[in-house]
This record gives structure tokens, sequence and C-alpha cells, in this order.
């Protein structure tokens, strides 16, 4: 059980370290294509990397209680876009 658990906290802990760098590249990704609206090469280039963005997110779900007990959050936007399971989910319980 208790490897079980060191498991799942070290797939937690890279789950959420891969969010994060997706977190700032998804910020970046917003500002810029907001910035440049009216240029649409970068605009739509980085509506692009939105996209890859969202579909790596998916990629990588971690657990409500985990993401609860970090320092760092995400804005609400981009935890609408997280994948949150229970702590079962992980542990095959």
């Amino acid at each position: 059980m208790y490897q079980n658990y060191d498991s799942c906290n070290l797939l937690n802990e890279t789950h959420y370290k891969v969010l994060c760098k997706l977190y700032n590249r998804y910020k970046s990704a917003v500002k810029i294509a907001l910035e440049n609206a009216y240029e649409r090469p970068i605009a739509d280039a980085k509506m692009n990397e939105i996209d890859v963005i969202l579909q790596e997110i998916e990629k990588y779900p971690i657990p409500w209680s985990y993401y609860n007990r970090q320092e760092s959050r995400f804005s609400s936007e981009f935890e609408n876009l997280i994948i949150f399971k229970e702590d079962r989910e992980y542990l095959n319980i």
C-alpha cells in the first residue's frame, strides 16, 4: 500500500510540474494572441499553440486534494481545463 501511495505521490508531483510549465506557456500564448489580435499570422500561430497546450493538459490529470495542498495555484480559467481525479482512482482502490 505504501509503495503504491509513494508512486502515486510521485505521479502527482510530476503531473503538477508539467501543468505548471503548460500554465506558463498558456498565459504567454493567450497574452500574445490578444495583443496581436489584428496581426493574423501571429494570432493564428498562438491560437494553434493554445490548441496544442489544451491537448497536453488532458494527459496530466491530478487529484483535487493534491492540487489544493499546493502553494502555487493556477487561474480559475486554467483550473477549469484540468482533469481532476479522485485519489482512489490513482491508488486503484
